[in-house]
C-alpha cells in the first residue's frame, strides 16, 4: 500500500509540474546505485574522486540546468560506520561552496520526509552566494545507507514548490 501511495504522489507531482514547459521531468537511474530520481532535464554524469571524512572516495554526480536552477543528485560509497562523519564533510563542503556556514541562524533543517529514504536523512534550506555573485537559495538532501551516501540539491535565485517537491519527491531506494 506505501508503494501505491508512492507511485500516486509521484504522477501528481509530475502533473502539476507539466504546467512548467521548461521542467522536462524524467526518470533516471544514477550511476549503479539503488537510487532513483526525477530530473527536469536531460542529467550529465561526472565522477570526480573527492575527500570526505578523512577518506578519498569516488563521487558520481548527475547534472542539469534548467529554468534558471541546477539539480543534482550525487552518490559515494564509504567503509562502513564512517558514513555520518562523511555525510557531515560533504553538508558542510556543499554549504561553503555558496559561502554559508552550518550554524542554526544561517541553515534552516525543515521536517520533510522522503519515502523510500532512511530516516538519517538531513534536508537543509539555505541562502547564499556562489563565487561572490548573486544570491542564490539552496535546498539540499543527504542520507546514507549501507554504506552509500546519497545528496541530491537544488541551486536557484528562488526555489519554487514546482522545483522541489517533484524533486525531492522523486527519489527512490529500490
Amino acid at each position: 500500500m506505501p508503494r501505491l501511495y508512492s507511485c500516486l504522489a509521484t504522477l501528481a507531482a509530475l502533473w502539476l509540474a507539466a504546467c512548467n514547459p521548461s521542467l522536462n521531468w524524467r526518470e533516471v537511474r544514477h550511476h549503479d546505485s539503488p537510487l532513483l530520481a526525477l530530473m527536469p532535464c536531460k542529467p550529465e554524469a561526472s565522477s570526480r574522486t573527492v575527500r570526505l571524512g578523512g577518506h578519498e572516495v569516488a563521487m558520481n554526480l548527475n547534472s542539469c540546468t534548467t529554468a534558471e536552477a541546477t539539480f543534482i543528485v550525487g552518490q559515494a560509497s564509504v567503509a562502513a560506520g564512517n558514513e555520518s562523519a562523511a555525510l557531515d564533510h560533504w553538508r558542510r563542503a556543499a554549504l561553503a561552496n555558496i559561502s554559508v556556514a552550518l550554524e542554526p541562524q544561517s541553515v534552516k533543517e525543515s521536517s520533510l520526509k522522503i519515502s523510500g529514504v532512511p530516516d538519517q536523512q538531513v534536508l537543509l534550506n539555505a541562502i547564499g552566494k556562489r563565487g561572490g555573485g548573486p544570491a542564490v537559495q539552496f535546498n539540499g538532501l543527504w542520507f546514507a545507507r549501507h554504506g552509500q551516501l546519497f545528496h541530491a540539491a537544488i541551486y536557484a535565485s528562488t526555489v519554487t514548490h514546482d522545483m522541489s517537491e517533484p524533486f525531492f519527491g522523486g527519489l527512490r531506494l529500490q
